[in-house]
């Protein structure tokens, strides 16, 4: 399904805020961008991976497992939402579910390129 321009444009705000991460509010502020894209678009792995991350960033380590997990449920195949998944863990002191994510962001992460 296509993603609504307000969840977009919820991201897009997220990822703003997130980067002028110097002043604590900015992190509040792209936080709940990012829950805001997730609740209107719960199944885009991309918005579920961005709360994760921004919850990790700020050492809310169990609570980003659950967006992470499903964002690695709506996209499998992402390196970067299992690497997410597995810093989640690693703070949560979840050491064996960090490993098998890693594991997992490894084999999904792309090649290096082929030297010519």
């Amino acid at each position: 399904s296509a993603v609504t321009d307000d969840a977009r444009n919820n991201r897009r705000a997220g990822l703003g805020h997130q980067a002028a991460s110097d002043r604590k509010p900015s992190l509040d502020d792209a936080e709940l961008a990012f829950r805001t894209a997730v609740s209107l678009e719960p199944t885009w792995a991309a918005a579920q991976n961005m709360l994760a991350e921004s919850l990790v960033r700020h050492s809310y380590f169990a609570e980003a497992i659950p967006p992470a997990l499903e964002a690695t449920r709506l996209d499998p195949n992402s390196g970067d939402a299992w690497m997410t998944l597995s810093r989640a863990y690693k703070g949560a002191g979840q050491e064996a579910d960090a490993t098998r994510a890693y594991a997992e962001a490894a084999r999904h992460a792309p090649a290096p390129p082929m030297q010519p």
